[in-house]
């Protein structure tokens, strides 16, 4: 992804580039800097966080990084308690394709167990990869916490911020008990 936004950044006016800094970091020992206009937690980051002690952390950590009026942008899906009922109960397809070397990859979820009391989710990934008649598997375990709309306003009340915007799709919806997005605007106060 860093590669990814250099790429992007490097496309851009001589002017605006100056006006970016791209930083990796840790994202709950790292320091986020301090001072800045705007924070994007996007695209269901705190899925990749295995507690809901650890996607709280970050919301701190974004405050602590913003400046006084600095905004912080939050989208995830709002889980509504169906993993117990998913559909990832057995091995499932989620991508695969050819590239144009010939290899050919493929990689999969399976779900083993879901802790209905903390909301964890453990669950098996698979990369199968075939290249000239060889073929190979990775696999490993990993948790996650399905984040919920109600957890995120929570933890942005706690930690002193005002929602200026709730939505509850990408496309700008108001959002509703049945909306299958959270998507916040915050402001730091």
């Amino acid at each position: 992804m860093l590669n990814r936004a250099i790429n992007k950044v490097n496309s851009l006016d001589e002017e605006v580039q100056e006006r970016i800094t791209l930083k990796q970091e840790d994202v709950l020992e790292g320091n986020w800097g301090k001072g800045y206009d705007l924070i994007i937690i996007g695209c269901n980051a705190f899925y990749e966080l295995p507690s809901a002690e650890l996607q709280e952390r970050c919301i701190k950590k974004a405050y602590e990084a913003l400046r006084e009026g600095g905004l912080l942008f939050i989208d995830n899906n709002d889980y509504k308690g169906d993993w117990g009922r998913s559909d990832f109960l057995n091995e499932r397809n989620i991508f695969q394709g050819e590239c144009s070397d010939g290899t050919i990859g493929k990689y999969t979820l399976k779900q083993h167990s879901f802790d209905e009391k903390n909301n964890i989710l453990h669950y098996s990934h698979k990369l199968y990869i075939s290249k000239d008649n060889k073929k190979f598997t990775f696999e490993y375990k990993s948790r996650k916490h399905p984040v919920t709309a109600e957890e995120v306003k929570g933890w942005l009340d706690k930690y002193n911020f005002n929602i200026l915007n709730f939505f509850g799709s990408r496309n700008g919806e108001e959002y509703n008990r049945k909306s299958s997005r959270a998507i916040f605007l915050a402001e730091k106060i």
